[in-house]
């Protein structure tokens, strides 16, 4: 940031996450589960989990799917982060999905660690023009009556810029 003349202050934080809001929640995350190990492999790549903000716990669950990842097509990679038990990690850090309910209070758990703007990914959604409509009818009001109490620029909850 000092190369840039910026301060951390005037950076604002960006996170990109899958989103899918259903419904049925339960569809979205069968559907995410396929997305997920992928998007755990551009976080941690090939490095030490512990060094790009993995807590412990999950350390060596990612370190055996990268070592288990497969490139082919199908279940295989959704069925390992199940049995390595990152499939919660993994949603809570790469995704906002479920029900409208769900896809809010992730959203505002988002903002509570610090994320300003969130920028969504809905190639692997049960729907992708439904995810859209309900979160930006059902969630994205919601979201700005509730941050918008905390002072937000007007540019940071659902406005373009």
């Amino acid at each position: 940031m000092e190369a840039s003349g910026r301060s951390p202050g005037e950076v604002p934080i960006l996170q990109v996450a899958g989103m899918d809001c259903t419904p049925d929640g339960d569809d979205a995350r069968r559907k995410s589960a396929a997305m997920l190990p992928f998007a755990a492999g551009y976080i941690v790549g090939d490095k030490d989990p512990a060094t790009r903000g993995v807590p412990e716990p999950y350390c060596e669950g990612l370190i055996e799917l990268r070592r288990r990842y497969s490139t082919r097509p199908g279940q295989q990679n959704a069925d390992l982060i199940h049995e390595l038990g990152l499939f919660d990690y993994l949603s809570k850090r790469l995704a906002i999905l479920g029900t409208p309910e769900d896809c809010f209070q992730q959203t505002l758990a988002a903002a509570d660690a610090g994320i300003e703007r969130l920028m969504f990914s809905v190639s692997v959604t049960v729907d992708p023009a439904e995810a859209v409509r309900l979160y930006g009818e059902q969630v994205l009001p919601r979201v700005r009556e509730a941050l918008g109490a905390r002072k937000l620029p007007d540019d940071t909850v659902g406005r373009p810029r």
